[in-house]
């Protein structure tokens, strides 16, 4: 064996790796990436958009019922108006929300039965109030001030 001093053994040639199977791992790992993103986005935007539609209905539930005079004798000043989605999901109706509500003298758990009406307001058909004691309180609303007869049935219109 011949010795040669310019051959260093310490650093001995390594197998070439091809750069194709990277370029590969890396663009699987950004589409991967960009369509979780998007899910993300996605489903983000979606639930975003339902809640702010259930603020929009709170709101205007809120502002019908705070001058309700069975409401002022059991919670006085609504305070608190919040949709509990997991009662309202465990009811097959889909007008029907129940809604977490306290004020200034208590607090009760509404289930609202309610549709949109003609001009986008939320429009209470029937109300009913549970109070912590476990009695329940039929509330009584009136539809009639927003003109929607929920009794006439809609007939097609001919053209």
């Amino acid at each position: 064996m011949s010795e040669n001093p310019f051959e260093n053994k310490q650093f001995a040639p390594q197998k070439q790796t091809s750069s194709g199977s990277n370029t590969w791992k890396w663009v699987l790992g950004i589409l991967g990436g960009g369509g979780l993103l998007m899910v993300l986005l996605c489903c983000g935007g979606g639930i975003g958009l339902v809640g702010f539609g259930m603020n929009i209905v709170e709101e205007d539930l809120k502002n019908q019922l705070r001058d309700n005079p069975q409401i002022k004798e059991h919670i006085g000043e609504i305070t608190k108006f919040d949709v509990n989605f997991v009662k309202s999901t465990a009811n097959s109706d889909d007008d029907v929300f129940v809604y977490d509500v306290e004020g200034t003298n208590g607090s009760a758990e509404l289930t609202i039965d309610s549709e949109s009406g003609v001009d986008g307001s939320e429009v209470i058909r029937s109300a009913s109030m549970r109070l912590p004691d476990g009695d329940v309180v039929e509330l009584e609303v009136d539809a009639g001030d927003f003109g929607v007869d929920f009794e006439a049935e809609e007939e097609p219109e001919e053209f």
